[in-house]
């Protein structure tokens, strides 16, 4: 996410207007897209989707480290990987077009688990479920340190470093301001530790502090 904040800022800076393309609405690793007019992300096909089945009957399901060191081991620059969506029975992996037909041929294995690859439609890609919270708070302001605070239950000291430290983001974007405004629907993340969504905003309480609901991620 921190390229793709550099990228973006830069392209900015030169009247470029990219589009940053995972595959899937939420996708968090993205290429940097310079499309032509008559091209846009619904018919750009530069990314594709590797599905693997694994058995059912696996002792223990393969996790995200296990598919991304079986990629590495087969020499595949993480460049050309996007995000690896992870089942119990197997994961869909976004990747370059350029790299199906190695994969379908070559990635037979990862872990304890042995498989076959297929590419499949980007509609078909299954984005697994992923259990959220909803919290209500009131905050003193739509500052991302007070609103990150609220979100992660943190100090606001602890979530000003957080910011300094440029581990947060803002619907993918670096931020690296402390009193960045805040909108009712940003995604905020803090690398490593988690994503939440400012769901809504609401009055202010008798102390003047306003209502908000988060939704938690995980």
């Amino acid at each position: 996410m921190r390229q793709q904040t550099i990228a973006s800022d830069y392209c900015r800076s030169i009247g470029a207007s990219p589009q940053f393309l995972g595959g899937y609405a939420d996708a968090e690793r993205r290429i940097c897209a310079f499309l032509p007019d008559y091209l846009d992300a619904e018919t750009f096909d530069g990314i594709t989707c590797v599905r693997v089945q694994t058995a059912a009957a696996l002792p223990k399901p393969l996790t995200h480290r296990d598919y991304l060191g079986a990629l590495m081991g087969m020499g595949i620059e993480r460049e050309t990987v996007g995000d690896i969506l992870v089942r119990e029975d197997g994961a869909d992996i976004l990747v370059l077009r350029d790299m199906v037909g190695y994969l379908t041929t070559h990635f037979a294995g990862a872990g304890h688990a042995r498989f076959e690859a297929k590419e499949i439609a980007l509609c078909e890609v299954i984005v697994p479920q992923v259990k959220t919270t909803i919290v209500r708070d009131t905050v003193p302001s739509l500052r991302l340190d007070c609103v990150l605070s609220s979100a992660f239950r943190l100090s606001r000291g602890n979530a000003g470093e957080y910011i300094d430290a440029g581990r947060v983001f803002v619907n993918g974007m670096q931020i690296l301001k402390r009193d960045a405004k805040i909108s009712e629907g940003d995604k905020l993340t803090i690398r490593g530790k988690g994503k939440a969504v400012l769901k809504s905003v609401g009055g202010r309480s008798k102390k003047e502090r306003i209502f908000i609901e988060l939704e938690i991620y995980g």
